[in-house]
């Protein structure tokens, strides 16, 4: 993979064909999430793996940390590979990155999709918000909720690797900075509902991942608001790709062909 940055942004491209496909991270992750399944996507359409600012790669850009940003960082990417339309991948806290897109700029995307996404105007009870905010700063019990997002099935070894990735690629600051984002943005839900968007999206779920993220919040959510959604339930928790690399890649691969010009 070639390594490149766009006004600061980094991000790895791989692959040769014409279409553009970009993916995001999760809160406490970067574009190394996708180290275990980017050998499964193939190389028909060219793959954009980038970091937030804030993170990995692009973790010295402190201004502009926001959803709306990252989404304007998605299209300048775009732009720097001559893409004049784009497909997007959000994980978790990026699938808010996605539905701004979604909003802001249909004419410029292909397909979306969303791995166990963040839906706008769901709500974390105060409890688990704060038990968030402790993991941003103490990997003990960053470690006990990468345990809970994945159904305990894991064991140590996971939790090691994952508290390891997230102290590597950012700082407890800028967790508790984008916390604050995701609690700020359920207004533009009733945007989401009112467009009725038409860019066609794939949710795909875990079935050992917190009820948040599972089928049924979905149904009452984005599977309502998208005129052309539908979803997948992967035997996962939070990390899809991760976990079971070879087959959300073949999800991932499936979507984004059906939609492809003959």
């Amino acid at each position: 993979m070639e390594k490149r940055t766009k006004d600061g942004v980094a991000y790895e491209l791989r692959g040769s064909g014409k279409p553009l496909v970009v993916a995001l991270h999760d809160w406490m992750g970067s574009r190394r999430n996708w180290d275990d399944a980017e050998p499964y996507l193939g190389s028909d359409r060219r793959w954009a793996f980038m970091d937030l600012r804030g993170y990995g790669g692009s973790a010295d850009l402190r201004e502009g940390r926001t959803f709306a940003q990252a989404a304007d960082d998605v299209l300048a990417i775009a732009d720097a590979e001559g893409a004049p339309t784009v497909s997007v991948v959000g994980h978790s806290m990026t699938g808010l990155v996605v539905q701004r897109l979604v909003l802001d700029a249909p004419a410029r995307l292909d397909r979306v999709v969303g791995i166990s996404p963040f839906a706008a105007g769901a709500r974390m009870d105060p409890a688990t918000v704060a038990f968030f905010g402790q993991a941003a700063g103490d990997g003990e019990v960053a470690a006990q909720l990468f345990d809970q997002v994945t159904g305990g099935r894991l064991g140590p070894g996971w939790r090691e690797h994952k508290v390891a990735r997230a102290a590597a690629e950012t700082d407890a600051d800028n967790l508790l900075h984008y916390l604050g984002q995701i609690g700020a943005v359920a207004g533009f839900a009733e945007e989401l509902a009112a467009a009725a968007p038409a860019v066609p999206l794939l949710v795909l779920a875990g079935s050992h991942d917190l009820p948040l993220f599972r089928a049924a919040g979905y149904a009452e959510t984005l599977l309502r608001w998208f005129a052309h959604a539908r979803l997948e339930t992967l035997p996962t928790g939070h990390f899809a790709m991760e976990e079971l690399p070879a087959a959300t890649a073949g999800q991932l691969r499936a979507f984004l062909e059906a939609g492809a010009a003959p």
